[in-house]
């Protein structure tokens, strides 16, 4: 937008995009037009030297007019001022008062040429590059790179920012964007710039677009974001981030603050701006549940007022939240007359109300502009509603069990989280449901949890080697999805802990000493506190970090916990296991299921222990047989292990793994043509080595087929299961 009066008209689009500086220029055209409109004023900046009295001056021209930037600014000043007088005026839109005190011509400046350069960083010779693409979301650009590229060389992140690549995809550009923002200014003030945003270019919920809006999308979403007075909710500690090594998945700690207990309907404004009548009746059902917990005394109304006005009313004087409030009764009292909802009556209001002129309800205020013509007081008092209604638009009302109190995006539910990160300014509503978070930051975690309790646990059982570290660590990275609670129990001294997302709703970890082995691990687990982990669950997987995975086939959309459980079923089989069973059963029920099947001599034939799946009957004959005790020993661990497959049988069920030859026997004639050797090992599986596609995680501890473990963790690091586990259900 800005470019020195010598120069207009004289570089090209491409000739500026060729340049670092960032400068860019932009006028729209309308043919046809009869004269300038606003959106066709030009600032035309003498750019000068950075720093130089040059670069202060600038001009704003309206067709024949101009006038200079500094008196248009104050004139903006003194408009934000006589923001009382604005709403008897534009009592009908107050968006338009909206853009005279917040946007409008004050949005065509740098900050830099402001009297305040930063409201964050007044130390800085150049605004951050954050508030510039704040104060210019709203404009057009013929190519969206440059509502980026246009601003980086008047930012300081213009020697930071990297390479101007206009050869990138727009997703490539904004992603490096946030990430930069993020990694710069250590805070996380830009995720909370994507509210509810269409997602046109599949970015990740933690990575805005900047892209003007379409006209189409409806009313701009009114954002929560850099508020004065400024409130720093997690205090002068910055942001705890990592990104994955493609850069696409952001990492953050924080903690859990409450769940929501209740959330009220939803508002999404429709139809003319004029319309009230649906932002009354939302504001009613807010009001009404309000009430309920927090009953309605003076500093209530100031607290629900601040709530949904998102801060714009005062914060210093209660009495403006509660004289807005009665303004919005006045109105309700007409307008929803014949409305079966509960009326909206603070004490403190005045009985009488101005606005009986208006008769029965109605709509849109357009219908009764000949009986609003006279009466100030009643413009403001709609003015209030329906400037309310932009604040409140596609959020709804939430209140927290310790009765907190705040808006949420519109698909806010009752069992929601609500987490703050360790970052100046926010507090984020992860809008994350009981039962799912990366963070709601996480890429990978575009989607809601499941409603209600998991009844899958999965226990992981960790002893730190650098081969356990690894495949730990892309388990966390690619295994994990909302849908099953994971504990992590980390045996001796370790590393790990500090990477696993225990600020998830359902992710947990222990800590022990080294001891009992995996099983023995995954029973002390099991027993800890009145065994509620065995009653509190339906389906268990158990597993420990030997193994490298999930890895799943690109041509199939499963989730790897669903392809394990999905082996235990009730469905009848016959058997003709009858060696290891000693007594036969025709009929079998699938209670037990693992990666492999080892028929190595000196041992009982026996599902192998790096992973099983099974239910809470196939958990009880587990836990009969061995899983309750702690084995004192490499061999008691061993026969343990061994020891299940053949309690299984004996119990009169049987098992099942993802091996193909195991699944081409029929009747669970496996054991007519098992090898004496242990699959796992190389040449083990009939004298090769099992895929990772087989059985979808690896046994990576044995240095068998390094050169696949190696390419395959590397062509799966974008694999996610948060999307993947969604899909399937």
């Amino acid at each position: 937008m800005h470019r020195s009066r010598d120069h207009l008209g004289k570089e090209s689009a491409n000739d500026q995009r060729n340049q670092s500086s960032g400068r860019g220029s932009e006028k729209e055209e309308r043919p046809g037009s009869p004269g300038p409109t606003v959106s066709q004023a030009i600032l035309v900046e003498n750019l000068g030297d950075p720093g130089s009295e040059q670069r202060k001056e600038a001009t704003m021209y309206c067709g024949d007019e101009e006038i200079p930037w500094i008196d248009l600014d104050r004139v903006c000043a003194l408009l934000k001022g006589a923001s009382a007088r604005l709403e008897s005026l534009f009592y009908k839109d107050p968006c338009y008062i909206r853009t005279i005190t917040f946007g409008g011509p004050r949005n065509l400046q740098l900050s830099c040429f402001s009297p305040q350069l930063s409201r964050f960083t007044p130390q800085l010779s150049a605004p951050p590059l954050l508030e510039l693409l704040l104060s210019h979301k709203s404009k057009k650009a013929s190519d969206p790179k440059d509502k980026v590229f246009a601003l980086v060389g008047v930012s300081d992140s213009a020697h930071t920012f990297g390479l101007i690549d206009y050869s990138l995809s727009m997703r490539d550009v904004y992603i490096h964007t946030a990430r930069h923002i993020i990694s710069i200014s250590q805070s996380l003030d830009v995720i909370c710039v994507k509210q509810l945003d269409a997602n046109q270019y599949e970015l990740p919920p933690w990575a805005p677009d900047w892209t003007r809006p379409s006209s189409i999308s409806g009313m701009v979403i009114i954002r929560l974001h850099h508020h004065e007075p400024n409130f720093t909710a997690s205090g002068d500690c910055v942001a705890d981030v990592q990104f994955t090594s493609d850069g696409h998945v952001l990492k953050a700690s924080g903690f859990i603050l409450e769940t929501n207990s209740t959330v009220d309907m939803a508002y999404m404004k429709r139809g003319a701006p004029s319309e009230v009548v649906p932002a009354l009746e939302a504001f009613h059902d807010w009001w009404n549940n309000f009430v309920v917990t927090h009953s309605n005394p003076v500093s209530a109304q100031a607290v629900f007022g601040r709530v949904v006005s998102c801060g714009t009313w005062d914060h210093e004087d209660s009495q403006t939240c509660v004289s807005k409030l009665e303004a919005v009764s006045a109105v309700s009292d007409y307008l929803l007359s014949g409305s079966d909802m509960l009326r909206l009556d603070p004490r403190s209001r005045p009985r009488t109300g101005t606005l009986g002129s208006l008769g029965n309800s109605t709509a849109s205020l357009g219908e009764q502009d000949d009986a609003l013509s006279g009466d100030e007081e009643e413009k403001a008092q709609l003015s209030t509603i329906l400037s309310a209604s932009l604040t409140m638009d596609r959020r709804r009302l939430f209140m927290t069990r310790v009765n907190h109190v705040g808006l949420a995006p519109a698909n806010a539910e009752e069992v929601d989280v609500i987490s703050m990160f360790n970052a100046p300014e926010i507090t984020y509503y992860t809008g994350v449901h009981a039962g799912d978070i990366s963070n709601a930051i996480d890429s990978k975690l575009s989607s809601a949890f499941p409603k209600g309790k998991n009844d899958l646990l999965v226990i992981y059982v960790y002893h730190e080697t650098p081969n356990a570290l690894v495949n730990a660590r892309f388990f966390i990275d690619h295994a994990l999805h909302a849908h099953a609670d994971f504990i992590f129990v980390l045996n001796g001294a370790n590393t790990l802990k500090d990477l696993i997302p225990s600020h998830l709703p359902n992710v947990q970890y222990r800590e022990r000493e080294n001891s009992c082995f995996d099983l023995g691990t995954h029973g002390v687990v099991l027993n800890e506190n009145d065994e509620s982990n065995v009653h509190n669950y339906k389906r268990f997987i158990l597993m420990n970090a030997s193994v490298r995975g999930p890895f799943v086939p690109a041509w199939v959309d499963v989730c790897w916990s669903d392809v394990y459980m999905g082996m235990i079923t009730d469905k009848v089989k016959a058997s003709s296991i009858q060696r290891y069973a000693r007594i036969q059963r025709p009929e079998k029920k699938m209670r037990m299921a693992g990666m492999t099947y080892n028929c190595q001599p000196g041992f009982p034939p026996h599902v192998q222990s790096m992973i099983l799946a099974t239910d809470s009957t196939g958990l009880a004959v587990m836990r009969n047989k061995c899983l309750n005790t702690c084995a004192n020993g490499h061999v008691e661990g061993v026969k343990c292990e061994t020891g299940l497959t053949t309690a299984m049988y004996e119990s009169g069920y049987q098992v099942d793994t993802l091996m193909a030859a195991y699944k081409a026997s029929a009747n669970f004639s496996y054991l007519d043509i098992c090898p004496p050797t242990d699959p796992t090992f190389n040449a083990g599986y009939f004298g090769f080595n099992l895929h990772p596609y087989e059985t979808l995680f690896f046994k990576a501890n044995r240095n068998v087929d390094p050169t696949i473990i190696e390419h395959f963790s590397k062509w799966h690091a974008n694999y996610s299961s948060w999307d993947a586990c969604k899909k399937s259900k």
